[in-house]
């Protein structure tokens, strides 16, 4: 089973999503470390999910979810933290 971490933020009606799976917890701490800590001064413009399937792809989280199925999916942590901060407000 693949463990997925979701950060979710949304604006202007547009749900984005920043998405890590893994079956190493070790692995998947350490991104969450980073994203907190990347983000520590915009973490109340998203919320946290955690998660299991079959596959490691978003498309497994959105199939299994359809909440997710509009989204758009960063892997980036870099790219979604700015996002986030450039959207901060809106």
């Amino acid at each position: 089973m693949e463990i997925h971490f979701l950060a979710v933020a949304n604006f202007d009606n547009q749900m984005s999503v920043f998405h890590f799976s893994s079956n190493d917890r070790e692995q998947l701490n350490v991104v969450v470390k980073e994203l907190l800590s990347a983000g520590s001064e915009i973490s109340s413009d998203f919320s946290l999910h955690f998660l299991k399937t079959n596959n490691c792809s978003f498309e497994s989280v959105a199939k299994m979810d359809p909440y997710f199925a509009d989204a758009d999916c960063y892997e980036d942590v870099g790219e979604f933290v700015a996002l986030v901060k450039q959207n901060k407000g809106a």
